[in-house]
């Protein structure tokens, strides 16, 4: 112990960082399941989305939603028309209403402040929206100039809009100098669409100022204000959310404004946070099975340095425990160690746990120690390593006292008479027979760590590769466009624009209306291909072909317990389709590419009837084509083409 106190303790560093690793990776896994129901409970997220904006309920009175029982706390949000001199094409989401920030998504403050309630000049910008930000020479404390509509304008416009190449200078709305105080995170960042995408979001003092929507007390929206959701958090959680609905349409007068349950984009959240929990935990498991094999060679070589001494004191009348405890005990430095280290290691590397999706939605980051993992890793570590040391001194004593000469095996010749070169041969039985001697150790622990580490960089790789080709292959998620636009053009006009364009080699109109499938509320489409070939992919089965035919989405098949051949009622009428397939669908603001229900279009317009359709075209270009001149050259001529809107699956994936 005098002579080689140093290298034990080194030994039982070794050992203890790789433990400590492991038992960081094991607490960050836990973590990580946890992050996001740690994040709504603190930040007091919401449940449920309300919508009336789908069915073109555009003013409706937001402060209602304190009539209703089951609503804990609601922050609304609208679209003001409107556009920024500094950022052409972008205009801020408005908060609405007292709640924000307060009884309802209280944000995670990642640089800056909240914007002040009582001033209508502040804004705060999400993540996303602060990089690219940032790389348009914007940050935190910059003004931009907001102007917008006055109402008589707005309604003038319609639903549509001002055209895309209106002169906002002479706009007649408010005009302010929005200062940006900060960025923020929100728990609907992760859930709804619109807060995951880049979000400039102005502080609640400008509704209260220019719309009329103060604390005390709200009064709703004016036309103006383009839009009116609201976010809500339920008394009761998603188990508030059908008598919500129902409240809803008691209170509003009409029964078809959707209500979007977050619940289901919650469990989306939760599988992606699962992956990583999964990837961390086959971490931990490969740091483990690496520790072993390396600490384990470790071991045996330093108790085998120190059994030279062992044929003599045996002969001189020493027991076989004596040997086995003089060899053991020097490492008891090491096993000691291992333990301490363990547990510094642990609690120092907690910080970089979790990470990717649960990173970004842990709100509390920093060092952290589990005492369930950290005792049992400690004990799991104590226990291999004086094991290991036990097992080795144990074994070596044995072979010195009954050591006989190894018996070689024939594998040279077998390896000769297979074919093999004289080295290959010679080199194989070097490898994997055992030596003659009692030093002589063959080389398969070696091969087995290799054996192991090719399987993890196959295995690695493989992942890696399957995650980058659903990143770069839109088909994957069932995009097979590669524009989404909306014009105030009509179909015949678009189809002129798009067909004059060289870069579009096909086009379709796709048509969305909120409804119902069995109740639960479901969005329905119609695709029709105007120019070559655009169509939802289908999973399983095949399209609609007739109006009493209907395919659906897997989340939503899943929710209504629906498979194919099977009979839903859906639409205004609740008519009778057959499900013919499972398809992927459109990912919007209101819902995701797997939520929904595809129709022809003689059986959308016999379900919707006069309804109000949200009609947009797709767009597919050739391949290589310049996306950014192509959007700007159909924006030009009436057409304000964007690249779709990415899938919170794929987002989440690609952290």
């Amino acid at each position: 112990m005098r002579r080689r106190w140093l290298a034990l303790m080194l030994l039982g560093v070794m050992a203890g960082v790789a433990a400590g690793l492991a038992m960081a990776a094991i607490d960050g896994a836990g973590r990580t399941t946890s992050a996001y129901a740690r994040m709504r409970s603190q930040q007091l997220g919401a449940d449920a989305v309300f919508f009336p904006s789908q069915v073109v309920f555009s003013d409706a009175d937001l402060s209602r939603l304190d009539e209703i029982p089951q609503v804990e706390a609601w922050a609304g949000f609208s679209g003001a028309p409107g556009a920024l001199d500094e950022a052409p094409g972008a205009s801020p989401l408005v908060a609405v209403g007292p709640g924000w920030f307060n009884t309802i998504e209280r944000a995670q403050v990642l640089a800056g402040r909240l914007p002040d309630p009582q001033r209508d000049d502040e804004a705060v910008l999400n993540q996303r929206a602060y990089n690219e930000a940032r790389a348009l020479g914007f940050d935190v404390g910059s003004t931009l100039t907001w102007r917008t509509l006055a109402p008589a304008e707005d309604d003038a416009f319609g639903l549509d809009g001002p055209p895309s190449n209106f002169d906002w200078t002479t706009a007649h709305g408010p005009v302010v100098k929005l200062h940006i105080v900060g960025v923020i995170r929100i728990p609907a960042e992760s859930v709804v669409s619109f807060a995951s995408n880049p979000l400039l979001l102005s502080g609640p003092g400008w509704a209260a100022a220019h719309l009329g929507v103060g604390p005390t007390p709200p009064t709703g929206l004016p036309a103006a204000a383009g839009f009116n959701n609201a976010l809500v958090r339920l008394r009761n959680g998603a188990a508030d959310v059908p008598a919500f609905k129902a409240a809803v349409a008691r209170v509003f007068g009409r029964d078809d404004i959707p209500v979007k349950d977050l619940a289901d984009d919650i469990k989306r959240i939760q599988r992606s946070l699962d992956v990583e929990r999964t990837a961390l935990l086959l971490f931990a498991g490969a740091v483990v099975l690496a520790a072993v094999v390396l600490t384990t060679q470790a071991f045996v070589r330093s108790v085998r340095a120190g059994s030279e001494p062992v044929p003599v004191l045996r002969a001189i009348g020493m027991s076989r425990g004596g040997l086995v405890s003089g060899l053991c005990a020097p490492h008891v430095i090491s096993v000691v160690v291992a333990a301490v280290v363990a547990v510094g290691a642990a609690v120092g590397l907690s910080t970089r746990f979790p990470i990717g999706l649960a990173r970004e939605l842990d709100p509390v980051l920093g060092p952290h120690a589990d005492w369930r993992v950290l005792a049992v890793g400690v004990v799991a570590t104590v226990v291999v390593t004086a094991g290991t040391c036990a097992l080795v001194a144990w074994l070596t004593v044995r072979r010195v006292e009954g050591w006989r000469r190894a018996r070689r095996t024939q594998l040279v010749g077998v390896a000769t008479r297979a074919g093999a070169s004289v080295p290959a041969a010679v080199g194989t039985s070097l490898a994997l027979e055992r030596a003659p001697t009692p030093s002589g150790r063959s080389g398969r622990p070696a091969l087995l760590a290799a054996i192991v580490g090719v399987f993890g960089v196959v295995g690695a790789v493989t992942l890696v590769g399957g995650i980058d080709d659903v990143l770069h292959q839109p088909v994957r998620t069932g995009r097979t466009w590669d524009l989404e636009a909306y014009s105030a053009l009509s179909v015949t006009e678009g189809t002129k624009v798009l067909s004059a364009t060289p870069d579009v080699t096909a086009f379709a109109l796709r048509s969305r209306v909120p409804s119902v499938v069995n109740g639960v509320d479901t969005p329905l489409y119609a695709v029709e291909s105007l120019h070559g070939d655009i169509h939802f992919v289908t999973l399983k089965g095949r399209a609609p072909q007739s109006a009493d035919e209907i395919a659906l989405g897997p989340s939503t098949a899943a929710k209504i317990h629906a498979g194919i051949g099977d009979t839903v009622a859906g639409g205004r009428s609740g008519q009778e389709f057959e499900v013919t397939g499972i398809t992927l669908l459109a990912q919007t603001p209101h819902s995701s590419f797997d939520e929904g229900a595809l129709l022809t279009s003689v059986g959308f317009g016999q379900a919707v009837g006069d309804a109000f359709s949200e009609d947009q075209a797709l767009i597919r270009l050739r391949p290589g084509a310049p996306i950014d001149a192509d959007i700007n050259d159909l924006m030009s001529r009436g057409i304000g083409a964007t690249p779709p809107i990415q899938p919170p699956d794929v987002a989440n994936l690609a952290r």
